[in-house]
């Protein structure tokens, strides 16, 4: 994941030549969006799925991992000179790409596309505010109402993040803490006010020309951003105080700098812990207008499936803990400078990629996930999640990775690099972490996939969707048993969707309408409540065994250095 701000979400400067158009773009964007975002429509024939292999960039600057659509669509020759696909190649660093006359489409095609200010003709005073409040980071979007055309995207880390990485943390603060309601509040509103200055720095406009507002986020968040207590939902039968729509405020009410009287629509949840992010990817991914079966799952500290067609819409949330941002892990970290963000092992060693060009001081969630992945393909790690016995390895392993397989006490750990000052490791604690988070989504899922009385083969397409899921290798969240067992081409990368339903929901009163709609029609279903749920979890917790692992693409040293990684 670089997922080089999956979490913190800071911007990178990217430049499209041939014309040396340079912006700043959020972090973990696909080539294909940031090429939007600049003006500019690469041509994707199947829309961006990763079917055609035909939107191929070149990065002539900044390093970027193949993942295994690109792979498969593109020649080994073409990869190690930097040719890749615009919709499957995430932004990490700083990049220099170009972009063939013939490969762009005409700007015209754009229902909501990005300028530089400097390019834009005309500023309106008729701004408008999205915002996506997520447990670990809040993403703002300031849009022009009159042209629809996005301003800026600024992001920070949600300052409640040091009450607790997961929203029982943040409850059980409001509710123990004297004041812990309204401090939880006043932090959220400074971090989006802060937001809203630097987009208005940004574009040379005032916040007073922010005329209308529009919030999604998961149920916690949306109730302390109004200032009402979560309390119930920690409680059993686990409901919102508001369920369904949200009274509008207006900005002064709760201390929105932007106009006075601008209205503030907050997207409607639908029940428990299944919040207006869920509806606003709901309406974003036009799921409940679906022939298709489809499931989406955004992952995350709380795992959001939705699974069904126009026909029927369910949906769940399941608690997976933190461990996908870091937390509970010896060496993890949030996606920042000095996180290995991805880890390759191969008979000549461990190979991995670090955030920064910085020594490695730890190692991120989309790492950790590719980690025990090839664990489980060398078998070092069994089915059960143990790490075996180093003596039972010495005659099935390569000597340089039985080295990295060390012992702590009584359990083992594997070594991913060693420094004079740092080792980063993957303890067996580690892996337990792991395997209670993955458990947890892939119940779900399968709690879902019996209620609605299909077939996980009936499922057309899996959309992976948030900050996190958009930055895991798919074919490696598969191999660990974090997603349903479908062929890897079902499965589809699909951005920030909670965030683009907040967009649309500001600019159009029809995907308000629609998001009411979601939010009554979709049913929700508490998996706390249900015994076979329990059954499923302790199943899930055990790592898929293959037959074969056709789905594991082996790269020599050689190939890997080409493209960034280290082993030293």
């Amino acid at each position: 994941m670089s997922k080089a701000s999956a979490y913190s979400m800071s911007t990178i400067k990217v430049t499209f030549q041939p014309d040396s158009n340079t912006i700043s773009v959020p972090a973990g964007i696909t080539i294909k969006e940031a090429a939007i975002l600049a003006g500019i429509i690469i041509d994707a024939p199947c829309g961006g799925e990763g079917k055609c292999g035909k939107c191929k960039v070149t990065i002539i600057e900044g390093v970027s991992s193949p993942n295994s659509v690109e792979q498969k669509l593109i020649q080994q020759k073409e990869l190690k000179k930097g040719v890749r696909l615009s919709c499957q190649t995430k932004i990490f660093e700083e990049m220099t790409i170009v972009v063939s006359e013939e490969m762009q489409l005409d700007r015209k095609k754009l229902f909501i596309s990005t300028k530089p200010l400097s390019q834009l003709d005309n500023i309106s005073k008729n701004l408008g505010l999205a915002v996506d409040i997520g447990t670990t980071t809040i993403v703002g979007v300031l849009v022009d109402l009159e042209s629809k055309k996005t301003l800026s995207v600024s992001t920070e880390t949600n300052p409640q993040f040091v009450h607790g990485a997961d929203v029982i943390s943040r409850i059980n603060y409001s509710i123990n803490n004297e004041n812990g309601l309204n401090i939880l509040q006043a932090e959220v509103i400074k971090a989006i006010n802060f937001i809203i200055n630097k987009l208005t720095a940004t574009t040379n406009t005032e916040a007073a020309n922010i005329h209308k507002m529009t919030v999604a986020g998961n149920t916690t968040m949306q109730h302390l951003f109004l200032g009402i207590s979560p309390k119930s939902l920690a409680l059993a039968p686990y409901q919102p105080p508001v369920k369904g729509s949200y009274k509008p405020i207006k900005a002064s009410e709760i201390g929105i700098k932007i106009n006075a009287d601008a209205e503030i629509y907050l997207i409607p949840n639908i029940g428990g812990w299944v919040g207006g992010d869920t509806v606003g990817m709901i309406l974003a991914l036009e799921l409940h207008k679906s022939n298709k079966l489809k499931l989406a799952i955004d992952i995350g500290t709380n795992g959001e499936i939705v699974l069904g067609s126009k026909k029927r819409l369910i949906t769940a949330s399941t608690a997976a803990g933190p461990c996908f941002e870091g937390a509970n892990i010896k060496c993890g970290m949030r996606a920042t400078s000095g996180a290995i963000e991805s880890v390759y092992i191969a008979d000549e060693g461990v190979f991995w990629r670090v955030i920064g060009k910085v020594e490695a001081k730890g190692i991120c969630g989309s790492a950790l996930i590719d980690t025990v992945a090839d664990l489980l393909k060398y078998k070092i790690v069994d089915e059960t999640g143990k790490i075996q016995f180093k003596q039972e390895l010495k005659a099935k392993l390569p000597p340089v990775l039985l080295k990295s397989i060390i012992k702590h006490e009584k359990e083992y750990s594997f070594i991913l690099t060693k420094s004079k000052t740092n080792n980063v490791e993957v303890t067996q604690k580690d892996i337990r972490e792991l395997q209670l988070a993955k458990a947890a989504i892939y119940a779900g899922v399968q709690i879902l996939i019996k209620e609605l009385g299909i077939k996980t083969d009936d499922i057309d397409e899996v959309l992976l969707s948030g900050t996190f899921g958009n930055y895991i290798d798919k074919a490696n969240a598969h191999r660990i048993g974090l997603l349903p067992d479908v062929p890897l081409e079902k499965v589809k990368y699909v951005g920030n969707s909670a965030c683009e339903g907040a967009l649309l929901a500001l600019i159009s009163k029809e995907a308000r309408e629609e998001a009411e709609d979601i939010s009554k029609n979709t049913e929700y279903i508490e998996l706390t409540n249900r015994p076979d749920f329990q059954n499923a979890f302790v199943d899930a917790l055990y790592f898929p065994q293959y037959d074969s692992d056709e789905n594991i693409i082996k790269h020599d040293s050689d190939y890997l250095d080409s493209i960034g990684y280290k082993n030293k």
